[in-house]
């Protein structure tokens, strides 16, 4: 039983051949054997892996307002559940993407593929330059605000506060 849940999860223990030759001198040279990763994703990696990209940050700033835009848990259940729905919709499009072109790169590859390399490289760069960053400062100031929030229970947070723990 164990030892399927390791073979579903993934997980694999040290081999062979990834270990590098033994040397009494520790010099590396032709014959000595190279480390290389096994490129290899199992079933539960990749659920996994899916999962950490769907849910992201969202999942801790978004409930509160959902529940307050919808007054009530059941309108707010069947909100998320239609988002997750849509969602779904959304990831069986890429999965028909991957089928379709099995190559790594992800959307910049995708891109490249239909519309050519001006596009893609407008893609990479807006992603590089604009929203991984705004995606950190998000994480960073939801992050400092739940932290700040059991410091200041039910007073005023102050902004310097915020944006230094936040900076940190």
């Amino acid at each position: 039983m164990i030892q399927q849940i390791i073979k579903w999860l993934g997980i694999r223990g040290r081999s062979e051949k990834f270990k590098l030759t033994s040397s009494s001198k520790k010099t590396y040279d032709s014959t000595t054997e190279l480390i290389c990763v096994k490129e290899s994703l199992v079933l539960g990696s990749a659920v996994v892996m899916t999962l950490g990209c769907m849910v992201g940050a969202g999942l801790f700033i978004s409930p509160k307002g959902v529940l307050m835009c919808t007054g009530s848990v059941g309108m707010s259940l069947v909100v998320w559940s239609v988002a997750g729905i849509i969602s779904m919709i959304g990831a069986l499009c890429y999965v028909e993407l991957g089928t379709c072109i099995p190559s790594s790169g992800s959307h910049f590859t995708y891109i490249k593929k239909c519309w050519g390399d001006f596009p893609a490289f407008l893609y990479l760069w807006v992603q590089v330059v604009i929203l991984t960053p705004v995606a950190m400062i998000i994480l960073s100031l939801t992050f400092a605000n739940y932290m700040l929030e059991t410091i200041f229970y039910q007073c005023f947070i102050p902004q310097g506060a915020l944006s230094f723990l936040a900076y940190m």
